[in-house]
């Protein structure tokens, strides 16, 4: 069934269909998508808003408030996960003075078609020419494109990358998750293979639409840090998730789209119950989440460290 998302009388009577729509277009579509699910009456979820997008959508949170209905912002892996993990790591902290983000992975089968981009092309593109933004001695800044470089010794399988930072919808919500616990810093890293890199700031436009001619064979890791004091000791806190390849389907792929379902089945059947707008970490019950992605093959490690 088709329809132009900017088409809102025809988009919503086709939404009015569901009970709840997963948006997984492009960011720059995320708003004139949420006023078609108003008008529709469906509950409203997508995989992020590259900060900007995720700043506006959250202004409609008294118009879905009103309406009894759920919005998730951002409910990939990043962001997404990021923001569960960052919370589930810090749920009995007294304060979080610092998080950071990083995402990288590992491809074991590197396709060898030219021109295969891991998703969107217009995302990857905004993501490496856009400033990013950080949360850095309380305030948000902007930063040059693909600076903050830094090289970092991830678990195995994924070991040692290269990273830089990126605009990521993390930066535009967890500083106010966390504004009453005296946040200081928040960042978001990625591992990008260079050569991908330069082949999308190079290109003239989009590559055509391409299938692997080979099955994925990846791993991609996100890992989440936090540092702050519990009952007045300082404590330092990692996180990772690591998801694998399976059959058709890159981690890249699954990571993404499990934990989109997962909460969506949340709101249909009613465990998430919060109407308005909403980043992951405000609303998103983490049990019945973790046992979701678990079932999936998804391995979640915790790690601390107090007193240091």
């Amino acid at each position: 069934m088709a329809a132009d998302l900017c088409d809102a009388p025809k988009l919503a009577g086709i939404l009015g269909l569901g009970g709840l729509v997963i948006n997984s277009t492009s960011h720059h579509f995320n708003l004139p998508v949420m006023e078609s699910a108003l008008k529709a009456g469906c509950h409203y979820l997508d995989l992020g808003g590259l900060f900007h997008f995720t700043r506006r959508q959250l202004k409609l949170h008294p118009r879905f408030a009103r309406a009894g209905l759920t919005a998730v912002l951002g409910m990939g892996c990043a962001p997404g996960l990021t923001n569960l993990m960052v919370r589930e790591l810090t749920t009995d902290w007294d304060a979080v003075h610092q998080v950071d983000i990083r995402v990288a992975g590992v491809d074991h089968n590197p396709s060898p078609e030219p021109g295969m981009v891991p998703y969107a092309f217009r995302t990857l593109l905004e993501e490496l020419t856009l400033k990013p933004a950080v949360f850095e001695n309380g305030k948000w800044k902007f930063v040059p494109p693909r600076t903050g470089n830094e090289r970092h010794a991830f678990p195995p399988p994924v070991g040692m990358k290269d990273l830089f930072y990126t605009l990521h919808s993390e930066i535009a919500t967890l500083p106010l998750y966390f504004k009453d616990r005296g946040i200081r810093r928040v960042t978001f890293r990625i591992g990008l293979d260079p050569a991908l890199c330069e082949q999308v700031l190079t290109a003239k436009g989009p590559p055509p639409f391409m299938i692997k001619k080979q099955p994925p064979l990846d791993e991609e890791m996100a890992l989440v840090e936090a540092s702050g004091t519990r009952n007045a000791e300082k404590i330092h806190a990692t996180m990772v998730c690591l998801a694998r390849s399976r059959g058709d389907w890159s981690a890249g792929d699954l990571d993404t789209a499990c934990p989109a379902s997962a909460v969506a089945s949340l709101i249909l059947d009613k465990t998430i119950l919060t109407p308005g707008v909403h980043p992951p970490e405000n609303m998103v019950p983490w049990p019945p989440l973790l046992r979701a992605l678990k079932k999936k093959g998804f391995v979640f490690e915790k790690m601390e460290e107090t007193g240091t």
